[in-house]
């Protein structure tokens, strides 16, 4: 199955979803945020990046032509390499935001729980293990974002394949959590 019948599968999995609150919309809201990002990033041809040793500072010169275009009042871009890049970002940004949402939705914990408490009460609670590996990369992915890991610096380390994964094992994790109807 190709990348694009992947995400039009998942797409039609999201549609089919029925939340019965809004904590319960909240995730799903998340979830097509992730759909749409990474449907841009696959026709932005994203999956196609290759990672160099200089990829960092070759994306700071497209940003910043990018922030040039914005003050000089110009369009927006709709295409390039690093516009490829933002979308594939915003995309598990996302899927790390909806995952935690519905498991703080159904285990009832909505302090400051450390991840690793959360994966096992979501566990607990019936996610499946494959499920909670998934986000673990996306969640690892995006501590990496935010934490400017050294590893980060020319590209990330989550492939294509991988968050695309994660956004197909978080609709089965939505649908988990939506079925649960307000307990």
């Amino acid at each position: 199955m190709t990348n694009n019948q992947r995400l039009r599968c998942i797409a039609g999995h999201l549609a089919r979803l029925s939340p019965s609150s809004g904590q319960q919309s909240t995730p799903l809201n998340f979830a097509v945020g992730a759909l749409l990002a990474l449907t841009k990033a696959e026709q932005l041809d994203y999956p196609s990046l290759k990672s160099s040793g200089t990829r960092g500072l070759r994306m700071w010169r497209k940003a910043k032509g990018i922030c040039l275009e914005i003050e000089r009042g110009l369009d927006l871009p709709t295409h390039g390499e690093w516009l490829a890049g933002y979308y594939f970002n915003d995309g598990i940004i996302r899927i790390a935001v909806a995952y935690e949402h519905i498991v703080r939705h159904v285990t009832k914990l909505h302090g400051n729980e450390s991840f690793r408490r959360l994966k096992r009460e979501a566990v607990r609670e019936g996610l499946k293990t494959e499920w909670v590996s998934s986000w673990e990369s996306v969640h690892k992915e995006v501590n990496r974002l935010k934490h400017q890991n050294l590893k980060f610096v020319d590209g990330p380390l989550l492939k294509y394949d991988q968050a695309l994964q994660a956004l197909d094992h978080l609709v089965y994790a939505l649908k988990w959590g939506t079925k649960r109807r307000n307990r």
